[in-house]
């Protein structure tokens, strides 16, 4: 038994592992993989929906893509049960960045509206803002995340950047670069009175646990990371008293169609033609997480988080955990950074890959990202696996 097998006992005991194994088969994956949390390894019934659902497009190509709508409305309603959407407040989406310019177009429109996020947010958040700064003339303004700091000072460094002209918040649910999970009450709450809308980047979210999205006016998220859906599925929630304020960013040709299939809501989902049977495989990807439970994955990967923590603190004394501890605001991502003179490779994703068949996210929130990594736990990830990688990584660290 490993070290830090016997210093940490698993509390998963909930989660159907004999399901998790099926469905995400090691013998199919080229080697071990820790980043879900850029895209997601697809399971066995997703894979299988998207064959069978090529072959019934390919049967009467016509009638599934022009006729057959109820497959975005069944998806639809699949997501929205799973998240806990209000009805008729869901859209699917491309990803989180179509959900995300779709807002931030829609709400920041003149010269001299103001936008306030942080400094770690996804680079699509950077560069859709970048954009309407040259060409629109808003302003950005920008908090400093101290992930250390807690979820009270996070919410309150943003609401010192807020002012009149303040016409959108945007921050993460989950963060992107080390998989904190701030508590965003407070900043939601004080926004609310202030009549600010508030859209929460929850790109990382589905899958990794219980969601109640109707909190939020304005949320988004993709399916391809931690579910497995197919790579251009994601999701969209925005509260009643905005949709009016939506501007599409594409227009479909049944955009003034509200009397067939799509509803006047749900118009900005149609792009024009495009491929139905990602819906089926987003199908299968919802389905199975409500046969895992999402609070049982959950408690997987908190399991999994503190295995990895403890694995690599007992190896590395000088490694830099950049993810905060709390129990209530970790998931299955980890962050880690060790110190450049202790590097025997100045990238540790390269060497990992090409000596130990070991994949990882490297660490974009520093000058030098091979010097750390970002690690994802994903429920298919196994305790050998965890002690392989921190076994390899003393091959690399002094």
């Amino acid at each position: 038994m490993a070290p830090s097998e016997k210093r940490l006992a698993p509390d998963c005991a909930e989660i159907d592992m004999g399901l998790v194994e099926a469905e995400w088969p090691a013998s199919q994956r080229d080697g071990i993989y820790f980043n879900s949390g850029s895209c997601g390894v697809k399971p066995l019934c997703v894979l299988n929906a998207i064959e069978q659902g090529y072959r019934r497009l390919n049967a009467n190509p016509t009638i599934m893509t022009f006729v057959e709508h109820e497959i975005w409305n069944e998806t639809r309603e699949q997501a929205r049960h799973l998240f806990g959407a209000s009805e008729d407040t869901l859209f699917l989406t491309q990803n989180s960045t179509f959900g995300i310019q779709l807002i931030m177009q829609s709400f920041l429109k003149n010269a001299g509206d103001e936008f306030v996020t942080t400094d770690q947010e996804h680079n699509c958040v950077k560069t859709l803002s970048r954009f309407l700064e040259e060409r629109k003339g808003i302003v950005s303004k920008r908090s400093t995340v101290d992930p250390h700091g807690g979820s009270e000072k996070l919410c309150l460094d943003l609401l010192n950047l807020v002012g009149p002209k303040t016409k959108l918040v945007l921050v993460s649910q989950i963060n992107c670069l080390n998989g904190w999970r701030p508590k965003l009450d407070l900043l939601d709450l004080e926004l609310k009175r202030a009549g600010i809308p508030l859209l929460v980047d929850g790109a990382h979210a589905p899958g990794q646990g219980p969601l109640s999205i109707s909190q939020y006016p304005l949320w988004v998220a993709s399916g391809h990371k931690w579910m497995g859906a197919p790579n251009g599925t994601g999701f969209l929630h925005v509260d009643p008293s905005y949709m009016d304020r939506l501007e599409p960013v594409t227009i479909g040709d049944r955009f003034f169609d509200a009397t067939g299939q799509f509803s006047d809501r749900h118009k900005f989902e149609w792009p024009g033609t495009s491929d139905p049977v990602k819906w089926l495989g987003l199908q299968a990807a919802l389905r199975l997480q409500e046969s895992l439970r999402p609070q049982a994955i959950a408690t997987r990967q908190k399991y999994l988080n503190k295995y990895l923590r403890e694995a690599l603190a007992s190896r590395f004394r000088n490694a830099e955990l950049l993810t905060p501890d709390a129990d209530d605001e970790i998931c299955g991502m980890v962050a880690v950074r060790f110190r450049d003179d202790k590097l025997r490779s100045k990238d540790l994703r390269a060497e990992l890959w090409k000596k130990h068949r070991i994949w990882v996210q490297p660490d974009f929130s520093s000058e030098q990202p091979g010097a750390g990594m970002r690690l994802s736990c994903h429920p298919f990830v196994q305790e050998p696996d965890i002690e392989k990688l921190a076994s390899a990584l003393t091959q690399l660290i002094n």
